[in-house]
């Protein structure tokens, strides 16, 4: 009995933190909130070179290209060259800059987007199938929004009513232990995580699903007994290595309402890998490094990639 009273007061101090979105009433679970923009690109001043160049040819693309337009792009293309390559450079550069600077840009009032870095994204990955010298690795880099190493500090257990399939919710709260990719997360205030002092580090929600983790680990034909399910979804005071991307609720006229979650597709651990003595839990040795590698070497490999793909030499910035 205790124990359900414990669930049902946790479940209730996270479904007071925040009301629903307005443009989905019955969504229980955690999200954040960013405004539209009634302009895109948004330049500054101090941005580097590469990321306004990045942005301004996003902005022509999402202009003139539909999505169908995006994927015979890289459909046409008969290798790793030129063309893949600068798509992957500046969506890498772009992302690790500010992940949340592309899903504003995604989300723009100014006009209605034929197509988004979400369709790139789409579009690249069957190249990257093809013809990339590192699948996995930009596999990971072109899937997630957020690849961090965090502690996670609570989660909640959550059943989401109005979903169809992944109704099974656990929202987990995390601190950034160090950030690898995505540099600029939302404030954790906005995430609705209470500070305990002005000096904590960096905060990451996001929403686990139960559904989403047996749906992918059917589909790799890896065990996916209900015990098995539950040893995946993150506990309190356990470090994890997440790769994670930024997915939208909905949207209203000026608003616009983003959860985060696992890119489930990712290795044996379903973009969520246990960090255990600073060793990684890979059982499919995804990374390529063996089923227990250090979480220094996963992440400087992970590093070593991104310096690679960003310091290609492009021809043009797109064709």
């Amino acid at each position: 009995m205790k124990i359900h009273v414990i669930m049902f007061v946790a479940i209730v101090m996270a479904a007071s933190i925040q009301a629903q979105p307005p443009c989905m009433p019955d969504y229980p679970s955690f999200y954040f909130a960013i405004a539209r923009p009634v302009s895109v690109p948004e330049l500054d001043t101090e941005m580097p070179n590469e990321v306004r160049s990045g942005l301004v040819a996003l902005d022509s693309i999402s202009r003139t290209y539909g999505r169908t337009k995006v994927d015979s792009i890289f459909d046409a293309r008969p290798d790793w060259d030129d063309t893949v390559q600068t798509f992957l450079k500046y969506l890498t550069i772009l992302t690790d800059y500010n992940p949340l600077a592309l899903l504003r840009h995604a989300n723009t009032t100014e006009y209605r987007p034929y197509s988004h870095y979400r369709d790139i994204r789409i579009g690249i990955a069957g190249a990257i199938e093809q013809y990339s010298p590192s699948k996995s690795l930009d596999a990971a880099l072109t899937s997630s929004d957020y690849i961090a190493l965090v502690t996670v500090n609570d989660t909640v257990g959550l059943i989401d009513t109005g979903a169809k399939i992944a109704r099974t919710v656990r929202v987990v709260s995390s601190t950034v232990d160090s950030a690898v990719y995505g540099r600029v997360f939302p404030a954790c205030d906005q995430q609705h995580m209470a500070t305990t002092s002005e000096h904590e580090r960096r905060c990451l929600t996001f929403n686990v699903h139960f559904e989403t983790i047996y749906k992918a680990r059917s589909e790799k034909n890896l065990p996916r007994d209900a015990i098995t399910i539950a040893s995946k979804m993150p506990l309190p005071g356990r470090q994890y290595l997440v790769f994670l991307f930024l997915y939208p609720v909905c949207r209203d006229a000026d608003t616009a309402y983003i959860s985060i979650r696992p890119a489930s597709w990712i290795g044996s651990e379903c973009g969520v890998f246990e960090v255990v003595d600073s060793k990684v839990v890979d059982t499919t040795d995804y990374f390529g490094l063996g089923t227990n590698p250090s979480v220094n070497d996963v992440i400087s490999i992970i590093n070593s990639r991104i310096r690679q793909i960003v310091s290609y030499q492009s021809l043009t910035l797109w064709k």
